[in-house]
């Protein structure tokens, strides 16, 4: 399940787009910096990210995966 997807974005906005201040305890990002390959595997997947938690992606994204719906 894909709730949204998003490029490139500062980490303010971000944090707030994926509720990540509200949720953390169940959200994760998923993908390490430079060469992001993120996967949440059978979490749900909502959203996508060249940047995500911080530093950016040189290939690939980073996915925003929750443990349950998104937040």
């Amino acid at each position: 399940m894909k709730c949204f997807s998003l490029a490139a974005l500062d980490e303010r906005s971000h944090a707030s787009q994926f509720g990540v201040g509200a949720d953390v305890a169940n959200c994760y990002w998923s993908g390490t910096a430079p060469f992001c390959a993120g996967n949440c595997q059978d979490k749900t997947e909502c959203g996508t990210s060249a940047c995500g938690d911080g530093a950016c992606c040189i290939t690939g994204y980073k996915k925003y995966c929750c443990y349950g719906a998104c937040p």
